[in-house]
């Protein structure tokens, strides 16, 4: 008996279950209680579109409220990578900085660097990259360069003009990301190296040329300063001789030399055209 009472108290329980989950599910007939069908985000979507009133009007507020939200992050993105500078106004392409444009720059930052920090040792473009780099990213961004240019470097836009540093970063942004890798800019800094070096050695072989033709007109000069006071020595022994003679046949410590009387020019000429006498 006591079996028979506990197997009609389950048997009661599990029709209690069985009428409790039809009255959840009113519209379910038998052959879809005992077929099961995969649900997709298809239908789970079409179910919620199908949703009350309240619901749906809910989801489309929280939609615009994400759409808002995406919008004013990408806008505010755009503006901390400064990507305005990569369009041109009134429609035009932007213009970007040559080669030859890019490698005056770096060597204009390269000896500004110089003349602020005066010891090889402390200064570097690694250096004066990582104290750019303010959130350790690895990347810097046109705000940062240009605070570098500004602040660090201290050039005025006379020596730096906004134009030239918009050109300049356009170039080194390949990528249009708005951001510059420590590649990037060690490249472009090295470009300045490479000139200056250039320059340098140009320097050294004019200077070399220059002092080349210093010492040869300076061994021209010399040799020329000896002829003259070898000329001008024998010139003075000359007239010393001669006034030494002087004063001897004068006081006649020596006898006078024969002296062939003076002739004026006159009387050389008209002795010189008068025709031979007959014999």
């Amino acid at each position: 008996p006591l079996r028979l009472a506990r197997a009609a108290m389950s048997l009661s329980k599990t029709m209690e279950s069985t009428q409790m989950t039809s009255l959840h599910l009113p519209n379910v007939s038998k052959e879809s209680s005992l077929s099961v069908r995969p649900k997709t985000a298809g239908t789970e979507l079409s179910t919620f579109s199908t949703a009350s009133t309240p619901g749906r009007r809910a989801f489309d507020r929280v939609r615009q409220r994400s759409a808002r939200a995406a919008a004013q992050l990408k806008k505010e993105r755009h503006e901390r990578l400064n990507r305005q500078l990569l369009k041109g106004k009134n429609g035009e392409e932007p213009r970007i900085a040559t080669e030859v444009e890019v490698e005056q720059i770096a060597v204009k930052l390269h000896d500004r660097m110089a003349h602020i920090i005066p010891d090889p040792t402390a200064r570097g473009w690694y250096k004066m990259f990582i104290h750019l780099d303010d959130d350790c990213s690895g990347k810097i961004s046109y705000w940062e360069l240009e605070d570098m240019v500004r602040n660090e470097l201290k050039m005025t836009t006379r020596e730096f003009s906004e134009e030239q540093l918009h050109a300049i970063w356009r170039a080194l942004d390949e990528d249009e990301s708005g951001l510059i890798t420590c590649g990037e800019f060690g490249s472009f800094m090295r470009r300045g190296l490479q000139a200056q070096k250039k320059e340098e050695e140009w320097k050294a072989k004019h200077d070399k040329a220059v002092r080349r033709r210093a010492d040869h007109l300076r061994e021209e000069k010399r040799r020329w300063l000896e002829a003259k006071h070898a000329l001008e020595d024998a010139e003075y022994e000359r007239k010393r001789g001669l006034a030494s003679k002087s004063h001897d046949e004068s006081w006649g410590f020596v006898p006078h030399s024969a002296r062939t009387p003076w002739r004026s020019p006159r009387a050389i000429m008209f002795s010189n055209s008068r025709p031979a006498s007959r014999a």
